[in-house]
C-alpha cells in the first residue's frame, strides 16, 4: 500500500473520508439489453422485464462509437444488462470495438469487460469469448439449484478460462448461504478469482427504488443478512482483494488503485484493494451516504441505457437525467462540471466509485 501523509491512525473506511478518487482509467458502461431469463429476486425489475425494443440502428450505433473512441481512447468499457447476450447487436458490437491487448498504449485501447450469467449455449459462447479482455461471470443459486445445472455451468465457464480472463461472481444469496460458502471457499482453493457479491436489497422505501434509486431507499438495504454474515463478508472481500489486484489486466482493471482523502487532510492511495473491496466496505458500514457532496458524473464515466439515452451514472440514468441520446450523437450535451449529489444513498459500485468530493472548493488532484 502507498500512501502520503501517514500520520492517519485511524481505519482505512471511516467517516472521516471527505473524497474518493480511483486511479486509472474511465468508464463506459452500456446497459444493451433489459432482458434476463433468470428474473431473480434481488435484482429490479427494469433489468429483466424485457420492456425496451432497441430504438437505434446498428448504423446509428457504429456511428456513436466512433465518436465515443476519438473521445475516450482509452477507458474500461462494460457491457452489462440485462442479460447482455440476448442483445441482438451483441456479437457486432464485440466484432466493432475489440482490439488485442499487444496493441494497447497507455493512451488508446478500450478494456472490454462483458458481465453476464453465461446462461447460453456454449457454441454461442465460443463465436465471442475470443473478443473480449475479461468475462463476470454471475452465479445464481436460486436459478443453478440443481447439482446437474451446478456441474453444468461450472464445467461450460471455466472451460473458456484459457481463452480469456475469467472472473467468477457468486451472489451471495441468504437464502442460499451455505452453499455460496462452500461454492467460494472451493473456487478460492483452485486459484480462481472469486468475487463474493453482497445482494443489496432495492425493495424497500415508499417508492419504487427502481426510479428513485438511492433517494427513497430505506438504510437498511443489507437486512436479507444477519450481522455475522455481514462480517464473513467484509472477511471474503478482504481475502480476495489481494488477488484480484494482482491477476489484474493492463491497462487495467479500472480500479488497481483508490485514492482516500480525510478531513485532516491525509491522502491515502490503496495499491492493494479494487473498487469491489472499497464498495463493500463502505456499504457494509453505510459510509455511502454523499448527498451534497460533489461528484464528477458524465465528466469521465458514461453510463448508457437500452433505450440509447446516455447519463452520467446509473443513479441518473434512473432519475431519468440524461445528456443525449445515440441516436443523435451531436445534441449530446457534455458535462463540464461537477454535479452536487441529491440523493441519500449510492447504492451502484460503479457510481461510489465515480470520483467525489465533501469540500465543495476544493477538486482533489
Amino acid at each position: 500500500m502507498l500512501c502520503r501523509n501517514t500520520q492517519h491512525n485511524g481505519e482505512i473506511i471511516s467517516k472521516s473520508i471527505v473524497a474518493i478518487k480511483p486511479i486509472g482509467y474511465n468508464t463506459i458502461c452500456w446497459e444493451v439489453s433489459d432482458i434476463c431469463p433468470f428474473k431473480c429476486w434481488y435484482c429490479p425489475e427494469n433489468t429483466w422485464g424485457g420492456n425496451t425494443k432497441t430504438p437505434f440502428t446498428w448504423d446509428q450505433c457504429s456511428d456513436f462509437l466512433d465518436m465515443l473512441v476519438e473521445r475516450t481512447p482509452a477507458c474500461s468499457f462494460v457491457i452489462t444488462g440485462g442479460e447482455p447476450t440476448d442483445w441482438p447487436l451483441f456479437t457486432k458490437l464485440l466484432n466493432k470495438i475489440y482490439v488485442p491487448e499487444s496493441v494497447f498504449r497507455g493512451d488508446f485501447g478500450w478494456y472490454i469487460y462483458v458481465q453476464s450469467n453465461m446462461s447460453k449455449s456454449k457454441e454461442f459462447i465460443d463465436e465471442w469469448i475470443d473478443n473480449t479482455h475479461y468475462v463476470i461471470a454471475s452465479y445464481h443459486p436460486n436459478v443453478i439449484n440443481t447439482s446437474k445445472k451446478r456441474n453444468k455451468w461450472f464445467e461450460k465457464v471455466l472451460s473458456f478460462k484459457h481463452r480469456t480472463r475469467i472472473q467468477l461472481r457468486i451472489l451471495m444469496d441468504p437464502r442460499h448461504w451455505d452453499h455460496c460458502l462452500e461454492i467460494f471457499h472451493n473456487l478460492n482453493a483452485d486459484n480462481i478469482i472469486v468475487e463474493p457479491l453482497t445482494i443489496l436489497n432495492y425493495h424497500e422505501g415508499k417508492d419504487n427504488p427502481n426510479t428513485s434509486m438511492g433517494e427513497e431507499i430505506s438504510s437498511d438495504f443489507t437486512k436479507e443478512y444477519t450481522p455475522e454474515q455481514i462480517e464473513i463478508l467484509n472477511e471474503l472481500k478482504i481475502k480476495i482483494g489481494d488477488t484480484v489486484y494482482k491477476t489484474s489486466p493492463t491497462p487495467g482493471y479500472r480500479l488497481n488503485k483508490v485514492m482516500l482523502k480525510y478531513n485532516n487532510g491525509e491522502t491515502r492511495i490503496l495499491t492493494d484493494q479494487t473498487s469491489a473491496h472499497v464498495y463493500g466496505q463502505l456499504v457494509s458500514k453505510k459510509l455511502n451516504r454523499f448527498k451534497g457532496w460533489n461528484c464528477e458524473i458524465g465528466l469521465k464515466d458514461l453510463f448508457i441505457r437500452p433505450t440509447g439515452d446516455i447519463a452520467g451514472s446509473i443513479c441518473m440514468s434512473y432519475k431519468g437525467s440524461y445528456i443525449g441520446n445515440i441516436t443523435n450523437i451531436d445534441q449530446i450535451k457534455w458535462p463540464t462540471k461537477a454535479t452536487i449529489c441529491p440523493y441519500r444513498w449510492c447504492l451502484c459500485q460503479s457510481d461510489v466509485m465515480i470520483p467525489k468530493y465533501k469540500v465543495l472548493q476544493e477538486n482533489i488532484t
